[in-house]
């Protein structure tokens, strides 16, 4: 989520970058934020671009 945003919202100061990071990443994981949205207003930053490579990892804390 954070690259996303970094690379969507590079212009943003660093304190609302982690808001905007925290606020996406708990709409996502409560259903709130469907993916290809986030995924269409990346592509749409970045003419001439068609597709996203998109990793995703899981971090468990025990």
């Amino acid at each position: 989520m954070q690259a996303v945003l970094e690379r969507v919202r590079s212009e943003w100061p660093p304190h609302e970058l982690r808001n905007a990071i925290e606020d996406w990443g708990g709409r996502l994981a409560r259903g709130e934020l469907a993916v290809t949205g986030l995924i269409n207003d990346v592509l749409a930053g970045q003419p001439g671009t068609q597709r996203l490579l998109l990793f995703v990892d899981q971090f468990v804390q025990p």
